[in-house]
């Protein structure tokens, strides 16, 4: 095993993933352990590649991990002898960078321990990818990924923690619509109450979206009206009901978001709350019927 170059470690785990013989690829990859780093580097793309047709989330997790913490190809050194020279040329030949497949890797790191049920190795996961530079840009489903994990897992303010630490790297992280109704459905579909802190969360994450010149779908606006009434800030919701779509508003859920909104403004107030309501919801009508918005 010692003697074959980098290259024909990898072909022979392609030609064991190609002939889905699992065990005999992992005992190469063992093998090349023994030859070397580069050995070892030439295998593991194609390893993790198929520990992902097979399913096995700790497994791939593991091999992922060993593709992001492989040790960089050696770099040319200036001002050596020749005889250094040489030795410098020798190990360039034979070793194997893995910068390519760093991104992929990451990724799979977080797909596999999501999949796992393990959200806080999902959001360590996450939190080194976000530091790691050598990362040009982050995919908004990585991040999105480990807030629905951590959603449905963990307490709701980890899911936020997971979306700030996002935000503060963008824009080299992109985060989209999905991104944000993943954090506004934890926040929001928490089971622990805490009263109006969580709801003025809610509430700030909607008008973040709108702000940012997304499209507030009638999923993420009704949690805003929701959010407005329980927190006691009914005006802030009015700008974001003309983004409800009717059938939403004749909903049980749309019913009760109303019927909240209308409660929590104050008594001298409901009747300029209900009109202005009563505007959204025909400009939103208006809107379905659009050609190119009917459905």
């Amino acid at each position: 095993v010692t003697a074959l170059s980098p290259e024909s470690h990898r072909a022979l785990v392609s030609s064991f993933r190609a002939s889905a013989a699992w065990d005999r690829a992992a005992r190469a990859v063992s093998w090349m352990t023994a030859a070397g780093d580069a050995a070892t580097a030439a295998g593991l793309p194609a390893l993790l590649r198929m520990c992902e047709e097979r399913g096995s989330w700790e497994v791939t997790a593991s091999v992922a991990a060993a593709i992001v913490n492989a040790p960089a190809a050696p770099k040319e050194v200036e001002g050596l002898t020749g005889k250094q020279r040489r030795a410098q040329r020798f190990r360039q030949r034979n070793s194997v960078s893995l910068e390519d497949d760093i991104p992929r890797a990451y990724d799979t790191y977080v797909r596999a321990c999501c999949a796992g049920g393990q959200w806080h190795a999902a959001a360590a996961g996450l939190a080194a990818l976000l530091q790691d530079m050598r990362v040009d840009a982050v995919h908004p489903a990585t991040s999105e990924r480990v807030m629905r994990a951590t959603a449905t897992r963990a307490p709701w303010d980890a899911t936020l923690s997971v979306l700030r630490a996002a935000q503060a790297q963008e824009p080299r992280v992109v985060l989209d619509v999905a991104s944000y109704t993943a954090a506004v459905r934890a926040v929001a579909g928490a089971p622990e109450d805490i009263g109006e802190h969580r709801w003025r969360t809610v509430l700030g994450l909607v008008e973040g979206v709108h702000d940012r010149g997304f499209t507030v779908g009638s999923s993420l606006a009704i949690s805003a009206v929701h959010a407005a009434a329980h927190s006691r800030l009914w005006e802030r919701a009015l700008p974001l009901a003309s983004t409800v779509t009717p059938v939403t508003w004749r909903a049980p859920d749309g019913k009760q978001a109303l019927e909240q909104l209308l409660h929590a403004a104050p008594e001298g107030q409901r009747a300029v709350v209900a009109e202005a309501l009563q505007r959204s919801r025909a400009s939103a009508k208006h809107h379905d019927k659009t050609p190119g918005n009917r459905r």
